[in-house]
C-alpha cells in the first residue's frame, strides 16, 4: 500500500464535512469500499468480514468512509490491499498512524501471510519501527546507498551503525528552564464539560482542558478515541463547537465574532494527514503553499514584504540543503521555492505543509501526526525547529503522535492529555 498523493490539478475537498451532515457523494461505506477493492474469492462477504475482524474494523463496516478516524482509515487502506489477489504486497510505512494496540495486530496478520507464502511481503519501515522477527531480508537505505542482504548478515553492522549515526546527528532534548506551572501564561483554550455526540454515539464526554501560552501538549489516545474530533473543536471546523456551553478560544467564547473560523485559521498553525490529502494541488508553487499559512486558507494570496521575508528565510534554512541526499542538495536547493507543489514526492509535500503550519509564528500550533510520510532527515529538521525556534513564552503546541520518539521536547517540558473512551485526563 502506497500513500495516495492526489494528482496535480486536484482541488480542495472539505475534510471537515465528516463532522456535519454527510452528503450523498460521501455516503460510501467501508463495507462497499472493501467490496469494490476485493478480487476473486475475496469478494465473498465472509472474506470481507474475516479481514475486517482481524483488523478490528467490523463495527465500522456500515459507517461512511469519511466518518473514520485517521488510524481507522489507515487500517481500511490496508484491508483493501489484503483483499486483492496480489502476488506481492508492498506496504510503505504501514505502522505510521497506528496506535500501540493495532501495530502488533497488523504485524501478526502480515506474519500469517508470510508463512503462507502468498503474497510476498515488502515493508518500508522508518528508523524507529520494529523489524519483525519473520522478516528474512533487509534493504538498508543510508544517504544515497542501498545495502541489501539476509537480515542476519547486515542487521548488526548496517542498522546499528545507521542508528548510531542518527543519534549523534540529532541533538537530544535539553532539560528545560521554562516554567511548567499550570497557572502561568495567557489562557488560549479553556474547555469545561465539553461533549460531542452523533445521535446515541458519544465521541467526547465531559472534557476539561486548559491550554496556556508556552505550553507543550502531547495529545494521546488509541485510534478512534476522539483526538481528531477534539482538535476540530479548537480549529473551529466542528459545527458542534458552537453549542458548547464553555469553550473559550483566545479569551473569548467560540461564538464571539473574534473567533470566526476564518480568524481562528489565522491564529492557529495546523497540519494533519487529512489536510495532506485535501490540500489543493492546482499549480501552486512551494513558496505559494507555505505563504497560505499566514491566512490559513487553501488558495494563493499575495504576501506582504514582511511575509515574503519570513517565507524566504524559512525555505532557505529548512530547504533541501538540510534534508535532501547529497546528490540532490545543490540543484534542488536553488529551485525548491519555485517548484510546483504537486510535482514533489509525497514526503516533500508533507514537509512543505509543516513549513506552512509554522511560517506565521501562530500563537497555537496543532500538529496532528505531523511527521507522517516524512523522511528521517525531514523529521530531524522539523523536530529541531520545534525544539529551538518556537517562542517559549508566546507559542503553544498540541502534538498528536503514537510514538514517544517523535516528541521533540524534554520530559519535564511536556504536558500530556490522554483520551480513552471519549474521556480526557491529564497524564501526571
Amino acid at each position: 500500500m502506497r500513500r495516495q498523493v492526489p494528482v496535480a490539478g486536484g482541488g480542495f475537498y472539505d475534510y471537515s464535512a465528516r463532522y456535519g451532515g454527510v452528503r450523498d457523494e460521501d455516503k460510501l461505506t467501508l463495507r462497499s469500499s472493501l467490496l469494490e477493492s476485493a478480487t476473486g474469492e475475496h469478494r465473498k462477504p465472509r472474506e470481507i468480514e474475516a479481514i475486517a475482524q482481524k483488523l478490528e474494523l467490523v463495527k465500522f463496516l456500515d459507517l461512511p468512509l469519511i466518518a473514520l478516524s485517521n488510524g481507522q482509515t489507515r487500517r481500511a487502506h490496508i484491508a483493501k490491499e489484503l483483499l486483492k489477489e496480489s502476488k506481492v504486497l508492498i506496504l510503505d510505512e504501514p505502522l505510521t498512524g497506528l496506535d500501540t494496540h493495532n501495530r502488533p495486530l497488523l504485524l501478526t496478520i502480515l506474519q500469517e501471510l508470510h508463512l503462507s507464502g502468498n503474497p510476498r511481503i515488502v515493508l518500508g519501515l522508518r528508523k524507529h519501527d520494529p523489524i519483525p522477527e519473520w522478516i528474512t531480508h533487509l534493504a538498508a537505505v543510508q544517504e544515497d546507498q542501498v545495502l541489501t542482504g539476509i537480515k542476519a548478515n547486515i542487521i548488526g553492522s548496517t542498522i546499528n551503525s545507521y542508528a548510531g549515526s542518527v543519534r549523534k546527528k540529532e541533538a537530544l532534548p535539553k532539560v528545560s528552564t521554562h516554567r511548567t506551572d499550570k497557572t502561568s501564561g495567557t489562557m488560549l483554550v479553556e474547555m469545561k464539560d465539553v461533549n460531542v455526540a452523533y445521535h446515541e454515539r458519544k465521541v467526547l464526554k465531559n472534557i476539561h482542558w486548559t491550554i496556556r501560552s508556552g505550553d507543550r501538549w502531547v495529545l494521546q489516545g488509541a485510534n478512534g478515541s476522539g483526538k481528531t474530533t477534539l482538535l476540530s473543536l479548537l480549529t473551529g471546523d466542528h459545527p458542534q463547537s458552537y453549542i458548547q456551553l464553555h469553550l473559550h478560544l483566545f479569551s473569548h467564547p467560540r461564538t464571539h465574532p473574534s473567533n470566526s473560523t476564518s480568524l481562528l485559521q489565522q491564529r492557529i498553525g495546523f497540519v494533519s494527514p487529512e489536510m495532506f490529502s485535501a490540500f489543493p494541488r492546482r499549480g501552486m508553487t512551494v513558496k505559494d503553499v507555505v505563504g497560505t499559512g499566514f491566512t490559513g486558507r487553501y488558495a494563493y494570496s499575495k504576501s506582504t514584504p514582511e511575509e515574503e521575508k519570513r517565507i524566504d528565510d524559512l525555505l532557505q534554512r529548512y530547504g533541501p540543503a538540510l534534508w535532501a541526499g547529497s546528490s540532490h542538495r545543490v540543484n534542488r536547493n536553488r529551485t525548491f521555492p519555485d517548484e510546483i507543489f504537486a510535482s514533489l514526492p509525497g514526503s516533500e509535500q508533507f514537509f512543505v505543509l509543516f513549513l506552512r503550519a509554522i511560517v506565521s509564528r501562530a500563537p497555537l500550533l496543532i500538529l496532528d501526526e505531523p511527521f507522517s510520510g516524512m523522511t528521517d532527515r525531514m523529521i530531524d529538521a522539523a523536530k529541531t525547529y520545534l525544539r529551538e525556534e518556537l517562542d517559549e513564552e508566546n507559542q503553544s503546541v498540541v502534538l498528536v503522535t503514537h510514538w514517544e520518539q517523535e516528541i521533540p521536547w524534554s520530559e519535564d517540558r511536556v504536558k500530556k492529555m490522554r483520551l480513552e473512551d471519549g474521556k480526557g485526563s491529564e497524564v501526571l
